[in-house]
């Protein structure tokens, strides 16, 4: 009777925590009074410390847990994995992976235990032991949904979309109703310029009867950013606030719309949205883009707060301080924006981007000696960077240096892509960057009269703007745009 009592206890226990109710803990004490040495309430009464805040209470606990293995190694296994996560999120890896590593020697058949370390091995950087413990997970249990779709994630991370794609739709055979593996699939299209498959992705996710709110606002900002793309400003917007209605505490939506309001000039808006960001997430990167926003609307003294707000959120993030320095610069605050850049490289002078901004600030103090320095300095640092040619090449191309301008266009477009996956910009996927580099290479064979050469940049451009162009939104705009090129190169 007392097993069954206990069973029963655990239950509403476990219904209290998920409903945030703070009587959740007393009821595992409980049963702790009933059985002192019941490692499953153990477990929970770390968990609950560690969602109210405590985690040196939490680890307590879970040691506690561990020190009775030998009555039940699998429920020790949980305490060895919650450890494990806490160990992780105060950086302190080795203590982690061995708490991880006991969890599965000691609970060898449970995916949980696989799925958790896979997803540890995928933030510190070891791809192949990720895929092989997702795998793994896969192989113990093939109606494991989550064990697909950490694989699925796993593969879309590493750009390998159509197997990714395959992994989710294998979660939509176990579980029909699953709206992460439908906005994933949707995601994974759009990636590679599938928009029919993506929207019909996305609407299977939208109109489902499923009630999760919150990843079915995914699929509307999923589909938003896919009408965006194509041009429909009024949908996307529809689409943004739909996900902002069923998701109010996610900060990406209002991003996502404030972003767009911003490309339209509709700036107050894009400020509001910011702002909304900001009070859900006060982070670097949501108090950066308001402080570009502010200096676009010539709010010079909002711009300077969130600037500093941005580095305050975190001070080790030198890009951040790059863009203070540069809006200093912008400001006409020249020595206060090279002393910015100087903070920067203290804090991470391995950081490229520091020196490309500080390029744009000699630049704007017509200081082109230096600015060229710069850029030289950067294909120092990392030769096969294609960033520091591309702009080498478009500093040369606005002095009418036409010759030295299509040699470093031509040496970035022999750097992007390969086993490091570099890109031009970050706003820029590979096809895209060649795509660009190549019609600029192009304009400029035509300024030194060579046009043979000329069109075949356009012809190859042309190839790699089919599925996704780079300027071209509307199809008969890019139709019109084909035979142009048709017509200078016959």
């Amino acid at each position: 009777m007392q097993s069954t009592d206990i069973d029963l206890r655990h239950n509403f226990g476990v219904s209290l925590y998920q409903r945030n109710d703070e009587r959740a803990i007393d009821v595992f004490e409980k049963i702790l009074e009933m059985d002192s040495t019941n490692i499953n309430a153990i477990n929970w009464i770390g968990v609950i410390h560690d969602n109210n805040g405590n985690p040196d209470k939490a680890i307590k606990a879970y040691e506690k847990g561990i020190a009775l293995m030998d009555i039940s190694p699998e429920s020790a296994a949980y305490c060895y994995i919650n450890r494990g996560i806490k160990y992780y999120e105060q950086g302190e890896n080795k203590k982690a992976l061995s708490d991880f590593n006991n969890a599965v020697k000691y609970d060898n058949g449970n995916t949980d235990h696989y799925n958790t370390r896979g997803v540890y091995y995928e933030e510190i950087g070891e791809a192949q032991l990720a895929f092989k413990d997702f795998t793994k997970c896969i192989e113990l249990d093939s109606l494991d949904a989550n064990a697909w779709l950490h694989r699925g994630d796993f593969l879309f991370n590493n750009e390998q979309i159509d197997k990714a794609v395959s992994d989710y739709e294998e979660v939509l055979k176990i579980d029909s109703l699953n709206l992460e593996a439908l906005n994933n699939i949707g995601d994974g299209y759009a990636t590679i310029g599938e928009n029919l498959l993506a929207l019909k992705a996305y609407n299977k996710c939208i109109n489902s009867t499923s009630q999760n709110m919150k990843n079915k606002s995914f699929c509307f900002s999923g589909r938003g950013s896919l009408n965006e793309n194509q041009g429909n400003i009024i949908n996307a917007i529809f689409d943004y606030t739909k996900a902002i209605e069923l998701a109010p505490n996610y900060d990406w939506h209002y991003l996502s719309r404030g972003e767009l309001y911003e490309e339209i000039d509709s700036l107050v808006d894009a400020f509001d949205d910011y702002s909304k960001a900001i009070e859900i997430i006060p982070d670097n990167i949501n108090y950066s883009l308001r402080a570009l926003l502010s200096e676009k609307m010539k709010n010079h003294t909002q711009a300077t707060k969130d600037h500093k707000e941005s580095i305050k959120a975190d001070p080790t993030d030198a890009e951040y301080i790059a863009n203070y320095a540069l809006f200093l610069v912008r400001r006409g605050k020249y020595e206060k924006g090279l002393q910015q850049f100087e903070n920067a490289i203290k804090v991470d002078s391995s950081n490229t981007m520091i020196y490309f901004n500080r390029a744009k600030a000699y630049l704007f103090n017509q200081n082109s000696e230096k600015a060229i320095d710069e850029y030289k300095t950067v294909i120092k640092m990392d030769p096969d960077d294609p960033e520091g040619y591309y702009y080498l090449a478009d500093y040369h191309e606005a002095s009418s240096n036409y010759i030295k301008a299509v040699v470093y266009f031509t040496k970035a477009i022999e750097r992007l892509g390969g086993e490091k996956g570099y890109y031009v910009s970050d706003s820029l996927g590979q096809e895209q960057a060649q795509s660009k580099i190549y019609l600029r290479r192009a304009k400029l064979f035509r300024k030194l009269e060579e046009s043979e050469f000329a069109c075949e940049d356009y012809q190859k451009a042309l190839e790699l703007m089919k599925d996704e162009p780079f300027y071209i939104k509307k199809e008969e705009d890019q139709k019109a745009f084909e035979e142009k090129i048709k017509t200078l190169c016959n």
